[in-house]
This record gives C-alpha cells, sequence and structure tokens, in this order.
C-alpha cells in the first residue's frame, strides 16, 4: 500500500512537471508588451531592450521602445527608434507616422527635403518584398533570362522564337530593375549616416572641442546627417546646410544597433 501511494505521488509529481515544462513562459518582447498596456513605460523599456538584444534587426521591437519612449516624454530617443524601424523597415507606415507628429510638435523645425520617386518606389518594394525578396527575384530573374536565351538560340520556329525573345527582353528589363534596386539598398546603408538629437538642448560648436564658440542650439529629436568624427565629437549637417560639432554621447546614430541610456522621464532626475 505505501510502495503504491509513494508511486502515484511520484507520478503526480512527474506530470505537474511535465505540465510546467509545456507551458511557455513569457518572453521578454511579450513582457513589454504587457508591461506596456499596464502602463508600466519603463518597465516595458526594460524588457525590450533585453528582446532586441537577441534580435537586433527587428524594427518591430525599435518600433516599440520609440513607443514606450515617447510615453516618458523622451522624444529624442522616441525619433531615434521611429528612424531606426524606418531603417530596418522603410513601408513601415506607424513608424512615419510618429515621425511626422513628433516632427509637428518639436522645439526644431528644420524643412527637409521630400523623398524623389525613385526612393519611394525603392522604399515600397522593400516593405514589401524585403531585401532576400529582392535578393531571390534578381536569382529567379537570371535563371529564366538564361533558359530564354539558350532556348532562343536553338529553336527554329520563327513564332516561337519571336515569343522567347520577348520573354528574354521583359526578364532583362526586370533583371537590370532588380540589380538597380539591390544597388540601391547598398548605397542607402553604407553611404548614408543619420544621427538624432537626445538631449533636451544641445550647443553646436565650431569645432570639436568645449572650447570652440557655439554656432548655435538644437533640440531633442533632431535628426541631423553625420559626416565626421573624432576624440569623441561628431560633425553634424542640418537638413538646412548649418553644420558643426556635437559631443558623441549627445546623439543616437540611426544605422546602428547600440541602444542609448534611457534618459529619466521629464520631471524626474
Amino acid at each position: 500500500m505505501k510502495r503504491t501511494v509513494v508511486f502515484a505521488w511520484l507520478i503526480l509529481g512527474l506530470l505537474v512537471v511535465w505540465v510546467a515544462a509545456a507551458v511557455p513562459s513569457e518572453t521578454p518582447a511579450s513582457a513589454g508588451v504587457r508591461l506596456y498596456g499596464d502602463g508600466q513605460y519603463d518597465a516595458a523599456d526594460r524588457a525590450w531592450r533585453q528582446a532586441v538584444q537577441a534580435a537586433p534587426g527587428n524594427a518591430e521591437l525599435y518600433y516599440n521602445l520609440g513607443c514606450a519612449a515617447f510615453r516618458r516624454h523622451s522624444l529624442g530617443e522616441a525619433m531615434l527608434y521611429f528612424q531606426r524601424a524606418c531603417w530596418l523597415n522603410p513601408g513601415h507606415t506607424d513608424a512615419r507616422y510618429n515621425i511626422n507628429h513628433i516632427n509637428r510638435i518639436s522645439v526644431d523645425r528644420v524643412s527637409q527635403n521630400p523623398p524623389g520617386v525613385p526612393q519611394i518606389i525603392r522604399d515600397v518594394l522593400v516593405s514589401w518584398l524585403g531585401v532576400d525578396g529582392i535578393s531571390g527575384l534578381m536569382l529567379g530573374v537570371f535563371a529564366i533570362i538564361c533558359l530564354t536565351g539558350w532556348y532562343a538560340l536553338r529553336v527554329r520556329d520563327l513564332p516561337q522564337r519571336r515569343t522567347a525573345g520577348w520573354i528574354f527582353a521583359v526578364t532583362l528589363v526586370l533583371g537590370v530593375a532588380s540589380a538597380i534596386l539591390l544597388w540601391g539598398i547598398v548605397v542607402r546603408d553604407s553611404s548614408v549616416s543619420e544621427g538624432v538629437i537626445l538631449t533636451r538642448q544641445q550647443d553646436i560648436r565650431s569645432g570639436p572641442s568645449q572650447s570652440h564658440p557655439v554656432l548655435f542650439s538644437v533640440h531633442e529629436g533632431l535628426v541631423v546627417e553625420l559626416v565626421a568624427r573624432t576624440e569623441g565629437w561628431r560633425q553634424v549637417v542640418l537638413p538646412n546646410g548649418w553644420n558643426g560639432w556635437i559631443p558623441e554621447n549627445q546623439l543616437g546614430v540611426v544605422q546602428s544597433f547600440d541602444l542609448p541610456v534611457s534618459a529619466p522621464p521629464a520631471g524626474k532626475k
């Protein structure tokens, strides 16, 4: 009898352990969603930071971090994360909407040149297909070009040769367009470097040191182009062409996976 009871308790314990192991534990990303819904924006920020460390290329996590930063009244961080989400996913409409909203309420309202039609087309296609999809499209088009070219050279029937010639021409155009699109993505990722001002107000100096005079001041959330770097300083160019130097730790780089130190919410030290 005692052996039967012990055996039953052992089976019950194994079942409890098995059920506990089968129940999925809460991930940092899902914990961030729950905490954000409860209004615990600081805790949500910490959870999503942990999640993004494991998946640095996830645009949605940066979008979530931007929402948490905005709720914490850190416009600079919010703009940085929304810009990074758009860098990873150019078609992220929610991030672009929030970027426009921050631009409307920011202190600095520097006019920016609207994107051209080729850039809009490129961003839409990248959002739709993704970089991997475009690469796969190029491989598929290249294979079709090779097959139709081989078929056009071997076929002797004139109508079939004309059909093969048209298919060859169309796929060749698609191949060239895909190559140009992929080249544009590479150029965007390699040549463009943008930063976002993170501090409430930041002086822009004429040179890379505190001894240089202040040229003008900017405020958090302003997106600038990064053109030079030296000894902890960055040379930045505003959308209107004004330029100067700023301490490197006072801005965040969009084309990067580094996470800035979260600023305390407004009103807290």
